[in-house]
């Protein structure tokens, strides 16, 4: 009987001072460290070209090459390479494509859930898969009404210009708010009141990879959107839908004007 007292003392002893190894193992162990949530839109990954990058607090440039990538959390700056320009990736799938030389300024504002672009110098086109985008511009806010939404985005410190490939955005003035739809653009010149005008014709809407105007990119291939031979910036080449930009034909009697003001309340002048 005194031996199997002995053998459950062990036992109980032994017991006891498994359970304090693991206690003090718990206690002594870090919890495990959690990774901060990042939001898609914040997320900005290089798929073509370079691009230099410097942020607000800092005087440092940041060289973007290869498949680099940054996330967007303070205002900053990014210069697209002067030969090659720069394409880009959000985490949502929207993509963002600098011509060559282009100046953008980036910021995450802490009061909205969205990134606001603006675009101080150069071209840009823009294809958003989610609402989380607005563009700052010359003329006015820029918002993103229906999706998908594709845009080109001209400036060059007297004229800026607006024009919606697909979707339709809100422009929002002094005076009213306007809805851009697709093949329409507006335009302003420092000093003058902006106009809004159709620049193509709706037509039969293609897949980027059947386009024979955007070729499937790939990280070493020119920017869908700039070609080098492009020129005009009046004659956009939208990669996912074939625009035709021939003037709509006038019903006789009637005079359908192809370019109006922004004022609200346009006359026209019947034909005799």
């Amino acid at each position: 009987m005194t031996n199997w007292n002995c053998v459950v003392h062990r036992g109980v002893h032994l017991l006891l001072a498994t359970l304090m190894v693991l206690v003090v193992a718990c206690q002594s162990s870090s919890p495990p460290v959690t990774e901060q949530w990042i939001p898609p839109y914040l997320q900005l990954h290089l798929e073509a070209g370079k691009a230099q990058v410097q942020w607000a607090a800092t005087s440092e440039w940041i060289t973007m090459e290869g498949q680099a990538s940054i996330v967007i959390e303070d205002k900053g700056q990014i210069v697209a390479d002067a030969a090659e320009g720069a394409r880009f990736r959000l985490g949502d799938g929207s993509q963002l494509e600098l011509a060559p030389e282009t100046t953008i300024e980036v910021e995450n504002p802490s009061s909205l859930p969205r990134l606001q672009i603006t675009l101080q110098d150069g071209r840009l086109l823009f294809a958003a898969q989610k609402p989380s985008y607005e563009f700052a511009t010359s003329i006015c806010p820029v918002r993103l009404l229906r999706l998908p939404v594709r845009i080109s985005l001209e400036s060059n410190g007297t004229t800026t210009r607006l024009a919606v490939e697909e979707g339709a955005v809100t422009c929002e003035l002094e005076s009213e708010t306007l809805t851009l739809l697709t093949c329409q653009e507006i335009q302003a010149e420092t000093g003058e009141e902006p106009q809004v005008t159709e620049f193509c014709v709706v037509g039969t809407e293609v897949s980027p990879s059947t386009s024979p105007s955007a070729p499937t990119p790939s990280p070493s291939s020119t920017p869908w959107g700039f070609e080098p031979s492009a020129t005009s910036p009046s004659s956009p080449s939208p990669p996912t839908q074939t625009l035709t930009p021939t003037p709509t034909p006038t019903v006789e009697g009637e005079a359908t004007p192809t370019r109006r003001s922004v004022v609200p309340t346009p006359t026209s002048t019947p034909t005799p």
